[in-house]
Formats: C-alpha cells, structure tokens, sequence
C-alpha cells in the first residue's frame, strides 16, 4: 500500500509520507522474515537461507520502485 502510494505521488512533501509510512511498517518484515527464516530451516542450512534471503532483498527492492512508478503513468 504504502509502495503504491510513493508511485502515486506528486509533490515532495507525498513522496516523503509515502516513505515514511514504508519505514514504520515495514520497519518489523525484516528481524520477523529472519527468525521465521530460522525457525524453519535446519541449524546446518540457515547460512544459505539468509543469504538466498538477503539476495532477495537486494534485487527485489530497485525494479520495485521503477515498476511502480511506470505503473503509475
């Protein structure tokens, strides 16, 4: 919701709420996607699952904003 907001946007001050919202609710995804990480994945096998993980968060966070802003037009 909050990403859809941040392609909607139009002024500075929208885009800057828009993000702000991301932070506060996206702020618990990550320490939570960790230790559920943990939690299902066996004690030898939790290395590569964080950083399959952590590539995930890399990639999938750029081409989010773009796509979205195209959405947008």
């Amino acid at each position: 919701m909050a990403s859809a907001l941040c392609g909607m946007s139009n002024t500075l001050a929208e885009i800057v709420l828009a993000r702000l919202l991301q932070g506060v609710f996206g702020a618990a995804l990550v320490p939570l996607a960790q230790v559920v990480l943990m939690e299902i994945n066996p004690r030898e096998k939790q290395g590569s699952a964080m950083a399959v993980w952590g590539m995930g968060v890399m990639v999938g966070t750029d081409p989010g904003a773009h796509l979205g802003r195209l959405a947008h037009r």
